[in-house]
């Protein structure tokens, strides 16, 4: 069997990559292929890469690094351009020698901008009529046009299996019209295992930090909120570099050492830098090279606490069991931190201020928020529903 597993190319984001990996490791698990191949479309084009079958050999894959790489000033997904130059095309080519397509957690069905769901539609018109569509883990909404909805609901009558990543998404599709089954899953992330701990403190020192004395990461996120991922302003840009910077300055205060670990490059890059070159202090660092996935959940395993704006630094938090605290920039990072029974750790954009933040974090670390041993329990579960979500894609597809 055949498995072709589409991605977003060169968006630069470390939870995508996360996503991918985990994936791969499920279906390996569960038997269901000998052959993968990731089909990322992007901005710059589409690239159809096979995946190696020795799990050992994808620390550093093309697969990983190609796809996942960032493209400075080129975040637009202007789909048109996609067209206009063939790449849809091929990749709709690559598509008919698949037995399955998956989208997985990191494509995000919305119509903030058509082309998103038009391009979504194409590809999923090219699978062969006794070939197999999936949806996995995926995330929905907004789905407010006409058009978005219609083509939401074509895609999902071609599908074998529709899984999203928490009930908000599953509102979304039916809201939406679709009469599929929808599934409730968790994040394919969860099973990210990290690197060794001697590579995560070979980060750490290498930024200038000791590893050796107690570090609060923070995560930054570029935008205020996901409707600026196309269209961002520069004053809630500076609102965030200001509101995580008098943060860092505070845990500074308290004798702790700040490391900023990006997930999204260039974009929380660019957040990074500003934010110590407004601290300005020899114990706030930047990872300043975009990292596996696995090596940056394995830095964040070494910290004290997290302070995350994005997802999946989230993820990474609970999978190492290191107390954190969470802002909602989107929906999906406080259905994640319902889903983990920790909704008291996750503070909304409103409550994004200096003052408060800090408290939070003061209260993971006491351990009177997202305890690490609460954390443990609650990754056991979503590791057991990852395992069995697994096991339903088989009984799905027939095998």
């Amino acid at each position: 069997m055949r498995i072709g597993l589409i991605s977003l190319y060169a968006c630069g984001n470390i939870g995508d990559e996360a996503i991918l990996r985990c994936l791969v490791h499920r279906l390996r698990a569960e038997g269901l292929a000998d052959e993968f191949v990731n089909i990322a479309v992007g901005p710059p084009g589409a690239v159809v890469v096979p995946i190696p079958h020795d799990a050992d050999a994808m620390g550093d894959h093309p697969c990983f690094t190609e796809s996942f790489k960032a493209i400075p000033n080129d975040r637009a997904l202007n789909w048109r351009r996609l067209v206009l130059k063939g790449d849809v095309t091929r990749a709709g080519r690559a598509i008919r020698d698949l037995d399955l397509m998956l989208w997985a957690g990191g494509y995000l069905l919305h119509d903030r901008r058509p082309g998103v769901l038009l391009n979504v539609a194409f590809l999923a018109r090219n699978v062969r009529r006794d070939s197999h569509l999936g949806l996995y883990a995926v995330g929905a909404g907004p789905l407010t046009t006409p058009l978005g909805r219609f083509l939401v609901r074509r895609v999902a009558r071609r599908t074998s299996f529709l899984s999203v990543r928490d009930e908000g998404s599953r509102d979304v599709l039916c809201e939406a019209g679709v009469r599929n089954e929808i599934i409730v899953t968790v994040d394919p992330a969860v099973e990210l295992e990290s690197c060794s701990p001697e590579t995560a403190r070979q980060i750490i020192a290498g930024t200038g930090l000791d590893p050796d004395r107690p570090i609060i990461g923070i995560c930054p996120c570029a935008w205020m909120s996901m409707d600026e991922y196309y269209t961002r302003t520069k004053g809630a840009f500076d609102h965030v570099v200001l509101v995580l910077a008098d943060v860092a300055r505070r845990a500074v205060s308290e004798g702790f050492q700040v490391i900023i670990l990006p997930t999204m490059w260039p974009e929380d890059g660019e957040t990074g830098r500003q934010m110590c070159d407004e601290v300005a202090s020899g114990a706030v660092r930047i990872v300043a090279d975009q990292l596996p996935a696995p090596q940056a959940q394995g830095v964040l395993g070494q910290c004290a606490a997290v302070l995350t704006m994005r997802l999946h630094p989230a993820i990474f938090a609970l999978n190492t069991h290191t107390p954190f605290v969470a802002v909602a920039y989107d929906r999906k990072v406080r259905a994640f931190m319902e889903q983990i029974e920790c909704p008291e750790a996750c503070l909304s954009l409103q409550e994004m201020n200096a003052p408060g933040l800090v408290a939070r974090l003061c209260a993971a670390l006491d351990g009177a928020i997202a305890p690490p041993q609460k954390l443990a329990e609650m990754h056991r579960r979503q590791r057991e529903r990852a395992v069995e979500r697994g096991r339903l894609l088989r009984r799905a597809i027939g095998m």
